[in-house]
Formats: C-alpha cells, structure tokens, sequence
C-alpha cells in the first residue's frame, strides 16, 4: 500500500492449471513436467501490444525469462472420474462394428505409464476368453484411452438362440468386456475411486478372424520340459524358490585349470617376511572356454609347517591374447586388469592338504571366455616392509622346479626374486582353482496344442514385459513350430519340427509349438528376469 493506504497492484499471477481465467480448471496438475518454459513480456518497442500501468504508460524495457519444471506434478488429491456417457462404445450397446476404436474418457488427464494392456486394461471376448490383438493410444490432452485393435473383435458366432443381428438372427457378434483397474491414476498419481467395467457387442462380421491364444501362467509344471538339459543351469519354474513363476536363477561352479596333485608344489605365497609378486597364465580352455563372471580362487595347501600373514594383498585378474608370460607384467595383459582385491591382510592357516580360500573378492571379473587368463597376485610379507626396488620379490624356496609328475607347459608363471635372481619365468604352476558365478539359466517347454492345423500366431506377449525386466538382465525366448503326427490322434511330429526361431510368427501354419527361455542375470544387482505369464496368440479364419 502506498502512503494513502491505496492497493499498489504491481504483481501478475499466471495460474497454469486454467486456460481462461474465471473457467474451470483443464490441467489441475500445472505445468509439464521435465520441460522448459519462457517468460516474455514485451516493451512498447518491440511489440504493438503491451502491458500498461493504471496512467495508460507502457514499459520500456522487454522482460524475458526461463525456468525447467521438476519431475513431480501437484497432487490436487482428486480422484480421476470415468466419463461413461463420454466413453464408446456405451455400455450395452449392441451392434458394434468389430473394428471399432474402444475409447475410455476420464475428467482429467491420466498418466499414460499406469495403463498397462492385458493388466490394467484388458479387453476380452466373452464368449471363449481370447484377447483381441490391439495397441493403446492417447488422446492430446491425456483424457481419453483409446484401445484399437488390430484384426478387429473377431467374426462373431451362430447363435441357437437367436442373435441380435436384424438381417440375420441366426448369427451374433461377441459379447466385449472392458475393465479397467483402480491401478490406473491421474498425473498426480491418485488412482480411479473404482474399478471400471463395461460390455458391448459386436455386429457379426464373417471377414474378421477369430482370436486364440495359449497361456502359460506358471502356476504348475505341467508343460515343463522336464528332459531338457541346461548348459548353464536350469531356470526356476514353480520352484519353491519362486512360485508362479519362470525365473532367471544364480548359481556357482568351480574350475581346476591344471590339475597336477601327483606333483609336489609350493603354495603361492612366500614364507615368513618376503615379499612377492608373480602371475600365472591360463589357456581359456584351462578355464572353461566360456564367458563367466570369476568370483574368487581358492590355492592347495601342501606345507605343513607354516601359518602367516600376508599384508597389502592384491590380486588382479586379466585377459591376454600371448600364449606364454614374459618378465613385463603389465605388458602381459590385453587391457586393463581388473584389482578383485585390494591391499588386504590376508592370514594363511595351519593345515595341510586341503584346498584354502584365497582372498575374498571385492570385485568380480568378467571373463570373456576367448582370450587366456592371468591371475597376478602381491603382497609385502608379515612386515607389510614393502617391495624392494619398487616391485614385489620373492622367496627362492618357491622357485624350485619339480616336473616329476610329468611336464607342464613352460613360461606359465613369472615373479621377481630380489636375492637371487631378477624377474623370471619357470615352467611349473600353482595349483589354483577359480569359482565363478554362473548368471545365465534355460528352461524349455513342452509342445503346445493350438487345435488348428495352420494358426498364424502373432508377436508373444508377456508379463512383466521385455521392457520391464530389472535393469542389466536379459531375457531371450526362441520358438519351435511342428505338424501334426499323421494317424497319431493330436501328436506333435518332433521330426519335422521347424528351426528355433526368434519369432513367433515365424513358426506361423504348425498347429504345435513350443518356446525355450534363457535368462541371464544382473551379477552386481543379483536380480533376475521373471515370467509371470506367457501368452501365445494366434488368428484363424472359420467359415460357418
């Protein structure tokens, strides 16, 4: 207020949940998220048009401006209405064509995520349980859901009873149910009040195709594969481990790159206060020749005598595409190793012939199953004194060669030994054994029926979705199609069964199908894809 106690009105409120002042509110939840607006208010020099003060002057300088919305709309706490008088087809109407757009109109915008096809809208034929093959679209202003289906809503059927077709009452559309969960919320995240639900029925249309499908829910082991042999490990179907479900499962496995036991060897650390350094080559058949995630090593233990410690332990893994070491260390890696442990105390025990457990990991190596393998290991002795020269040495005791058990492949290990030599390479090995974790799992089905001799199956449907599985997972399915056995009264004809094929279309024409599953977890997150269900639909064409 000024001296005179009148209003000094120099404030503009922008309300951006209405268009027209005065007019009920279009957009309760405000601005666009994530997006940048601009702010203009232009001067009587660039603009015609401009804003005033109460004498009639105009201003002279240009106001512009720019602000980015957050993530997060404003919960108005409202509930979004279902419009059923806005909505088409109405309830009950009969007559519909097949091919018609089936629209849900609400009062305010939804958020389009929260509508999910065949969970949180599912449009379903009645009459056998199929499911229309459709997409889900969105009108501009995110009030209406507009289900269109691809093929239409099927032919429809000839009715006993009498249908309520008026050129024919012999024949009759389907009965089309709609329903449409509480899950689905406005932009704010409120949900619906109550589930929506609605039917309709079609006009008869012999030029549509009728819908099939075939669904694996999980829910029992019936159409398990029970013979089918995992590469990697077989996944968990209705397991205990996960009921209703196909999921992706970790596993572990252990690897002997040589095994040479009928050798006497030393273990792979030095003795007392010395420290070491030294790298051993594996070929990556000595390791299973298959990519994997190594999670640690484990050493035998001959000697009897001793119990120490070992201070700042590393152990790197790498690749390297040499055949043999030589005294580079650095230089015998392909890339940049991977430090799995760093700078540790690490305590050998007293025991003797059993296998020890080296230092546990703190990161895992990811093995890429075609180049060879090198484990370098350092430590600086029970002193943690140091490296002499700047670089591990070792212990001469452990340099002793001994190849009575038969030859083993030379420049195989490499180490400095500061007393007695410089760095070198011998021609025996640590005894050493890596554990990995196995992160991929297959499970296979049995045939399915379609009853149909030539089904045109369409694109597989799952739930939760490819695009919802947990991050750094992945999930694969292959299917397999094949006729009928001739005389066999509905048995698949395994002899002439298609390729596996990344598409279910394309084992279209073969009345029997199957699917194999392979999933690969995340190793950092240890999560899993899971299948809760596994629908197969297909089209056919009848003529009554």
């Amino acid at each position: 207020m000024d001296g005179s106690g009148n209003k000094i009105r120099n404030q503009v409120l922008f309300n951006p949940t209405f268009t027209v002042e005065g007019t009920v509110a279009d957009n309760p939840e405000g601005f666009e998220r994530l997006a940048v607006y601009q702010v203009l208010i232009p001067s009587v020099l660039t603009a015609d048009t401009y804003l005033r003060n109460l004498i009639g002057d105009g201003i002279v300088t240009e106001y512009t401006a720019t602000f980015e919305t957050g993530a997060d709309y404003i919960d108005t706490g409202i509930q979004p209405r279902w419009q059923e008088y806005q909505s088409s087809p109405l309830p009950n109407t009969v007559q519909v064509d097949a091919k018609a757009d089936i629209v849900v109109a609400f009062d305010q915008p939804m958020k389009r995520d929260s509508f999910v096809l065949g969970d949180t809208f599912v449009v379903q034929n009645t009459f056998d349980g199929s499911v229309p093959l459709g997409t889900l679209r969105y009108s501009t202003d995110l009030t209406r859901v507009i289900f269109r289906p691809v093929f239409g809503d099927g032919k429809g059927v000839d009715s006993t009873n009498g249908g309520t077709d008026p050129l024919d009452p012999q024949v009759d559309g389907y009965e089309i149910q709609v329903i449409v969960s509480r899950e689905v919320t406005n932009l704010s995240g409120n949900p619906t009040p109550r589930q929506i639900n609605f039917q309709f029925r079609t006009k008869y249309d012999p030029t549509q195709p009728d819908f099939g499908d075939i669904r694996e829910e999980f829910s029992n082991t019936f159409y398990k594969d029970g013979g089918y042999v995992a590469p990697s490990a077989p996944a968990l179907w209705n397991d205990s481990g996960a009921p209703g479900l196909l999921a992706g499962v970790f596993t572990s496995g252990t690897v002997d790159p040589i095994n040479h036991t009928s050798v006497v060897t030393l273990e792979p650390w030095a003795v007392g206060n010395v420290s070491a350094q030294w790298q051993a080559l594996y070929y990556s058949t000595e390791v299973g020749g298959s990519s994997r995630t190594i999670t640690g090593f484990d050493w035998f233990k001959y000697a009897t005598s001793f119990a120490t410690t070992c201070q700042n332990t590393s152990i790197y893994l790498g690749h390297s595409t040499s055949g043999s070491l030589s005294t580079n260390f650095t230089g015998n890696y392909s890339g940049t190793p991977t430090h799995c442990v760093n700078g540790v105390t690490y305590q050998i025990p007293l025991g003797t012939y059993t296998w020890q457990a080296g230092p546990t990991f703190t990161t895992n190596f990811a093995y890429n199953g075609t180049s060879n393998l090198i484990l370098e290991v350092q430590h600086t002795g029970s002193s943690g004194g140091g490296f002499v020269g700047g670089t591990a040495v070792r212990g001469y005791a452990e340099w002793l060669e001994n190849n009575t058990g038969g030859a083993l492949r030379t420049a195989q290990t490499v180490a400095q030994n500061a007393t007695y030599g410089p760095i070198r390479t011998a021609n025996f090995a640590y005894e050493t054994r890596f554990s990995y974790l196995i992160d991929q799992s297959e499970a296979r089905s049995l045939w399915y029926d379609s009853g149909l001799t030539t089904p045109q199956y369409l694109a597989v449907v799952l739930f939760p979705s490819l695009s919802a599985q947990p991050s750094g997972t992945q999930l694969n399915l292959t299917f397999q199609g094949a006729p009928e056995l001739p005389l066999s009264g509905g048995l698949p004809d395994v002899n002439n069964a298609t390729d596996w094929e990344e598409k279910l279309t394309d084992v279209s024409g073969y009345r029997f199908v199957r699917f194999l599953a392979t999933m690969k977890g995340n190793g950092q997150t240890k999560q899993v894809p899971t299948i809760d269900e596994l629908i197969i639909p297909f089209i056919f064409f009848t003529v009554n």
